[in-house]
Parts: structure tokens; C-alpha cells; sequence
């Protein structure tokens, strides 16, 4: 019953902070202690009290009122992040008003994504430890949680002493993203109290930029046991052998720096604008990562984890992967070229669970060769799920099976099948054996 407060809470939590200092804060509770108490003149004090504050309160306002910076930010954000990992970035910020700024306070702010009462109901686990009674009958906090994630990071304020008119100066922060995708930054906010120390002047600054966070990676050092064979002659032939070979892809915008070899003039005509070829590297891959998306969210985090930490491995291997979605997403040309990890990475990024179990359906859409070798990510044991495992494994050169477990390990996995414990799932890719050779 209280979910559609909890924004409004949110809203006014946050408003609150971002124009009162701790000190307005503290006098801020006083004023509605007085309030309470200034009802009966004659048994207290507390009208002279309310008096007061009152009048701090007003000085504060009418000097924030006289407050107008100019104020510009250029924000320097890095090409991508990795989930759970630093990032540091630089905020410049410039005056260009006619008197000198001091003792600024800037806070750059994320788009706000509140979550769906569906998400809140699912009780996750989370560092801070089990979740206390009034959370457990009202959720605030566990929406609060959800609520940070979904944002993606939290800001610390940066604090700027003193900013000469016409001057700029450079502020280094540091952030860590708490979830994969697309982090979205909003606008930057200036703030400066007012002499008694009460409240903040504020101006903001709008600065729409978007961070692309990669998935979080474990290493997996066995990987090297991996070897990469010799392609046979009819796949040679089929996809070609040369070093270096691209493939034309698709057509985007043009950018700065962008080849005019490659501008493809007919399609700008007709568009109005320039428009390039984008390639691929031609080169079949050497390892095809099938993944099966049909499981909650929490799991698919786990198992988008797993994948890209497959894919730095074989990057530093230098084995070309490719990546089929067992879903209604699934698309298998008959000679799917090798992306590189970046992109691999950058699809794993931004990719969701299938909203229902797709993969029966998925499978007549599959086509492999029987001389690739195939690593196959679950999440579900079920009776359709061995049979593609233990097909996989009598047809492919090469394949091996993952599953992810929520619980222990069963002992009744095939040879072929490797089990994950979520839980530990670091500890399970440390130790995890990928014995056999890869076989063109």
C-alpha cells in the first residue's frame, strides 16, 4: 500500500538535502519542535524560539536570492567502465560571469529510474546483511536499493574553493558502476550556503552524457589449456583465410575522422546526410558461445558474468568467438563472421533475459557446422536442455556445457557438463578446466 509514496519520499529526501546543510537541517527540526510547543504561548518559550528561526531562515533565502553564477561544465567520461570496477573521470568546469566563486559544491547527477512494484516484491540478497522487520513489511528500503542500481552509480559531491572570474579549473572524480548498460548522466548541480550556513544557492547546468558500462569478468586462467585447431579445406574455402579480411556490416552516420573511401554516396543522397559502410572482420570464428537467456534477473546477471569473462579469455588467446542468443533473438547466418570482444562485450552490456523459456522454439532456427566447437551457458536443467547437451557433445568437435546452479553442484552432471555455483562463482571460473582442443 505504501509503494506509491515511495517516490514522493524519494523526491522530497533528496530535495531536501540538495538545498539545506546539515545545520538547516538540524534547525529545520527545531522549527517543527516549536511548532508543537508554540501552541500554548503561556506554558513555554518555544514561540521565541520560532521567531528565531523564522528570521534565520529569511536572512538565509534573501541572500540566496541574490546568487546568480554563469557556470558551464564540459564532462571528459572515459570510452566504456566494468561493472564493480573504478572509474575515474574529469569534470571542468569554467566562470563566466564577472565576479570570482567561492567555495562551490558541484554534484553531478544521473537520470533517475525508479523501479516497478514487480522488481521491489523479489527479495534479493545484498551486502548490508538480512533485510530488518520494517523492510520486510514495507520494502522502502529494498526499493531504495533497487532504486541505486537502476541508476546505475553514486556521485560523491566535488568541492571547488575558489573559481576567478573568467578562470576554468579541472575537478578528477572517481564513481563505481553498480550495474552493466548504458549509465545515463543528466546535469550538473552548483551549490554555495549562504553565509550563516544554513541553506544552499542553487543554479543547474544541464549536461546529458550516457556511459557505457561493460558486464563484470572473472579470470579464468585454465583457458590457456584451450588450443585453437586447423580449419578443414571446406571451411577455408567457404569463409575464406585471409588475414585481415573484412565484411561489409551495415550503414551508420558519419563521424569525425571517418574515411571518405567509405562513404557510400547514393544512400547520403537519398538521406540528406552522409552515411559510411561499416565492416566486420570477414574471419569465421573459431568458438561459438550459445546462451540461453530464459531465466530471472538476478540469474542472468550471473550468466551475462560467465559469458564475458569466456570472451576475454579467448580474446587474449586470440580465439574468435562468436555469440548465438538460444531465444526469439536468435539469428545464424550460414557464415557468421567473428566480431571482436569489444562488441561482444558491448552486446552483453546491453542485453536482457528472455521474457519466456524460447529455447525449444529457438532450436530448429540453430545452425551448426560439425566441425565448430560450441560452449553452451544455462541456467535450466531441464529434460529438452540435456538432450541439446549430450547432442552437442556426440556431433561437435568440440563442446562443453555450463550451468549456472543457485544451490549445490548435481552430482549427476555428464562428462561434458561443467557446474557454477553462483555463490562462488569466481572461485568455480578460477578452477574451471577447459581440457580438451578446439578442432576447426
Amino acid at each position: 500500500m505504501a509503494y506509491p509514496f515511495f517516490q514522493k519520499i524519494a523526491r522530497t529526501s533528496q530535495w531536501f538535502d540538495a538545498r539545506y546543510t546539515p545545520l538547516g537541517r538540524l534547525l529545520a527540526g527545531l522549527v517543527v519542535a516549536a511548532v508543537v510547543f508554540a501552541t500554548d504561548p503561556s506554558r513555554s518559550r518555544a514561540n521565541v524560539l520560532l521567531a528565531g528561526l523564522f528570521a534565520c531562515f529569511s536572512v538565509a533565502s534573501l541572500w540566496n536570492l541574490r546568487w546568480r553564477p554563469s557556470l558551464t561544465c564540459l564532462r571528459q567520461l572515459p570510452d566504456c567502465a566494468v561493472a564493480g570496477n573504478p572509474v575515474i573521470y574529469r569534470l571542468i568546469v569554467s566562470n563566466c560571469g564577472p565576479r570570482a566563486e567561492k567555495n562551490l559544491i558541484l554534484r553531478d547527477r544521473l537520470q533517475e529510474k525508479f523501479p516497478a512494484r514487480q522488481e521491489v516484491a523479489i527479495r534479493t540478497t545484498h551486502p548490508g546483511g538480512d533485510e530488518n522487520w520494517f523492510d520486510r513489511r514495507v520494502g522502502f528500503l529494498r526499493w531504495l536499493r533497487r532504486t541505486r542500481v537502476l541508476r546505475g552509480a553514486v556521485l560523491p559531491p566535488l568541492n571547488l574553493h575558489s573559481l576567478a572570474a573568467g578562470a576554468s579549473a579541472e575537478i578528477v572524480s572517481s564513481f563505481i558502476p553498480l550495474r552493466r548498460g548504458i549509465v545515463n548522466f543528466a546535469r550538473v548541480d552548483g551549490a554555495r550556503a549562504d553565509p550563516l550556513g544554513i541553506s544552499f544557492a542553487t543554479t543547474r547546468i544541464a549536461l546529458t552524457q550516457a556511459l557505457l558500462v561493460l558486464p563484470r569478468y572473472h579470470p579464468i586462467p585454465l583457458f590457456a589449456a584451450l588450443k585453437t585447431g586447423t580449419a578443414s579445406p571446406e571451411r577455408t574455402a567457404a569463409h575464406g583465410n585471409a588475414q585481415g579480411s573484412h565484411e561489409f556490416h551495415a550503414l551508420r552516420e558519419y563521424r569525425t575522422g571517418d574515411s571518405l573511401r567509405h562513404v557510400h554516396w547514393r544512400a547520403s543522397a537519398r538521406r540528406g546526410s552522409p552515411v559510411v559502410k561499416q565492416f566486420v572482420d570477414g574471419q569465421q570464428a573459431d568458438l561459438t558461445l550459445l546462451l540461453d537467456t530464459a531465466c530471472d534477473a538476478q540469474l542472468f546477471e550471473s550468466l551475462i558474468e560467465v559469458a564475458a569473462s569466456l570472451v576475454l579469455a579467448a580474446d587474449q588467446r586470440r580465439t574468435r568467438m562468436a555469440l548465438l542468443l538460444l531465444d526469439a533473438r536468435l539469428a545464424a547466418p550460414e557464415s557468421p563472421p567473428a566480431p571482436s570482444a569489444q562488441s561482444l562485450l558491448e552486446t552483453l552490456a546491453l542485453l536482457g533475459p528472455a521474457a519466456t523459456d524460447e529455447f525449444a522454439a529457438a532450436l530448429p532456427h540453430l545452425r551448426l557446422a560439425p566441425d565448430e566447437s560450441v560452449i553452451f551457458i544455462t541456467s535450466e536443467w531441464s529434460l529438452s536442455r540435456q538432450q541439446f547437451s549430450h547432442k552437442l557433445s556426440s556431433s561437435m568437435s568440440y563442446s562443453r556445457t555450463l550451468l549456472l546452479c543457485t544451490q549445490a553442484i548435481p552430482t549427476s552432471l555428464p562428462a561434458q557438463c561443467a557446474g557454477l555455483r553462483v555463490a562462488h562463482l569466481t572461485e568455480d571460473l578460477r578452477n574451471l578446466t577447459l581440457e580438451s582442443a578446439l578442432h576447426g
